[in-house]
């Protein structure tokens, strides 16, 4: 697989890749360099509603609604460390409730699991929920973040190379430690506790999300082509 894809960077006449990130990595890795065109997300699909405005700061006595998406057979993805988050909220009698879409069958199920859900379906429960989280290693350039920050939802993110390209902590995100549950579980209840932070948070990603919208997008792309 290797030699298949350092081929396949080889004989590509022109590169482009979806982050600044990712370029680095491919200039590192495979010596070639490469433009950088970034990914969209359909506004039409996932949007931010009033409904979930009133329905996610109505009182912090109701269970926070914590949401991710990724596969836990991808260590990268950091699955392990978000169930370990759980049990520290349990512990500390956080309540919440959990949703977790992965595109394959999980090994070992936790909270309200869906496999392989439709768009409109991943639009539906992003827009029911109130954090996104995502424990990723890595990313290239974390697509589901920006879907959840269309949809309302307040982040908690790694600082993996994928985000930011997008993220600013404080501003549209709070950001955690790679690889520290207990850092992860405190900022799920600070955020939990602080109703002005939240909104703070989504609304600093409702107009990032906005920057990335296909109609911005795609003429960038279409330019590259004819060029």
């Amino acid at each position: 697989m290797k030699h298949y894809i350092d081929t396949q960077f080889i004989l590509a006449d022109d590169i482009f890749t979806v982050s600044q990130g990712a370029a680095d990595q491919i200039a590192k890795v495979y010596h070639r360099s490469a433009i950088v065109i970034h990914n969209g997300i359909d506004q039409g699909v996932f949007k931010h509603t009033i409904s979930k405005e009133s329905k996610s700061f109505s009182c912090t006595v109701s269970p926070i609604r914590l949401i991710t998406i990724g596969s836990d057979k991808s260590m990268f993805k950091g699955i392990h460390g978000i169930k370990e988050a759980l049990k520290l909220l349990k512990i500390k009698n956080v309540p919440y409730r959990f949703s977790w879409i992965t595109p394959d069958e999980p090994d070992e199920c936790t909270g309200d699991v869906y496999v392989n859900p439709t768009q409109q379906k991943i639009a539906e429960l992003l827009a029911d929920a109130d954090i996104y989280l995502c424990n990723s290693i890595y990313e290239s350039f974390s697509l589901p973040v920006l879907e959840a920050m269309a949809c309302g939802c307040s982040i908690i993110t790694t600082p993996n190379d994928g985000v930011k390209e997008y993220c600013e902590d404080g501003n549209n995100c709070l950001m955690i430690q790679m690889e520290n549950p207990i850092d992860l579980a405190d900022k799920i209840i600070h955020l939990y506790r602080d109703y002005n932070l939240r909104h703070s948070l989504i609304s600093g990603g409702l107009i990032t999300a906005k920057q990335f919208d296909w109609t911005n997008i795609v003429p960038e792309l279409l330019r590259y082509y004819k060029r």
